[in-house]
């Protein structure tokens, strides 16, 4: 009887719902039906929501952090090492060594620009 009233009712969702919609619910109704819950894909959902804010934080502090340090941040990137590129290698979570060569390496397009701001720099930083 079950499976009779769950094929009239994806039936009825396949005519009114789009494709996904109607696959969804009809996958949440199943899954009530036989005791699954939604609530992990919910956490799965919001676990990415919460890495995406975490994230931007991330790259907000990044921005701040090349602000505050923009000439010791330039000077190093000529020099090629630094203790500003090793704390923002950190920050960045890449290797102090790789970034440090590849700043110095990318100088003058990272830098060089009289007009660029902070959070251009560390876009062009975070790309390296």
């Amino acid at each position: 009887m079950k499976k009779i009233t769950l094929l009239a009712i994806s039936a009825l969702l396949a005519n009114t719902l789009s494709a996904n919609d109607a696959a969804f619910r009809l996958g949440t109704m199943i899954g009530s039906a036989i005791g699954f819950s939604t609530q992990k894909s919910s956490k799965l959902s919001s676990d990415a929501s919460h890495d995406k804010k975490e994230q931007a934080s991330n790259d907000e502090k990044i921005t701040d952090f090349i602000a505050s340090n923009i000439n010791k941040l330039a000077l190093e990137s000529a020099e090629g090492q630094g203790q500003t590129i090793n704390a923002l290698s950190v920050m960045m979570n890449k290797n102090n060594k790789v970034l440090a060569r590849n700043m110095q390496t990318n100088f003058n397009s990272i830098f060089l620009s009289p007009t660029a701001t902070a959070k251009e720099i560390s876009l062009k930083i975070q790309a390296l």
